[in-house]
């Protein structure tokens, strides 16, 4: 079985394992067995069926006509469970059976950090599986900024207009992302995508970043904000002296 963990609102592909469907090929997906996607080759057949069960894959349903494999997008809780696909031919009776549970995590990882520090974005897994390819995507022009292709090749790239030049480090080891020297123009959303024979991952990252004029212009509120504090507290204790002082004068004189 593979263990597929989307973040809520991410899509997910569900993959065949085929690199290409032959013209005999017929595939089913269910889900927890209920059918929900046909694909026959031959009559020219790919259909999705999203007003199954309430209706909760109400346009959520995609299928790759290349591949079969299945897409479902704009995930949901009511969509998390187990997920089945059947490749059988015409011309054999063997067919091939893969089950995929699917689990939707509530929300995204924020991540806040300071202008000029270090930000690294963790990939949740201990190590690289031979047949993992990781792949994370900047929302700033949907670009791919860095890769690892079957634990092998390590790639990281500028983004579509520089701004990642020189700032990107991979861990060999687990695939976790770091940028170096953040800038408050890397802030916004990370997709991270894991994929395999036998663990499927997506993973989204908010990250906020704080300049460090605000920075500086926030510890003179505070500071200011203190010594206000001392000022008045030094002002209130005078008067409450000088008024203890005047009743002890008033009793002398009477």
């Amino acid at each position: 079985m593979n263990v597929v963990s989307v973040m809520e609102r991410d899509s997910v592909i569900l993959p065949s394992g085929l690199s290409k469907i032959q013209r005999e090929d017929q595939i089913t997906w269910m889900f927890k067995g209920t059918l929900i996607a046909v694909i026959n080759k031959t009559a020219g057949i790919f259909s999705t069926y999203d007003d199954v069960l309430d209706e909760r894959f109400r346009y959520r349903l995609h299928l790759n006509h290349q591949t079969g494999s299945l897409i479902i997008t704009n995930v949901k809780p009511k969509i998390s469970g187990l997920y089945e696909i059947n490749i059988s031919k015409n011309s054999s009776r063997y067919t091939t059976h893969k089950t995929f549970n699917v689990t939707s995590i509530e929300g995204e990882n924020r991540v806040s950090a300071m202008e000029g520090n270090s930000v690294t974005l963790q990939s949740g897994v201990s190590e690289i599986h031979r047949d993992d390819v990781i792949i994370w995507r900047s929302e700033h022009g949907d670009s791919i900024i860095a890769k690892i292709d079957r634990g092998k090749v390590f790639t990281t790239l500028d983004g579509a207009d520089g701004r990642y030049s020189g700032t990107l480090e991979l861990d060999s080891k687990t695939g976790s992302l770091t940028i170096r020297h953040i800038r408050t123009e890397h802030a916004g959303l990370y997709h991270l995508d894991i994929t395999g024979n036998r663990r499927t991952i997506f993973k989204r990252f908010f990250i906020s970043v704080c300049s460090q004029n605000w920075f500086r212009y926030v510890m003179v509120v505070i500071v200011v904000a203190v010594l206000l504090l001392v000022v008045i507290g030094a002002v209130v204790v005078i008067r409450r002296r000088q008024t203890q002082n005047g009743k002890y004068y008033k009793k002398l004189i009477y």
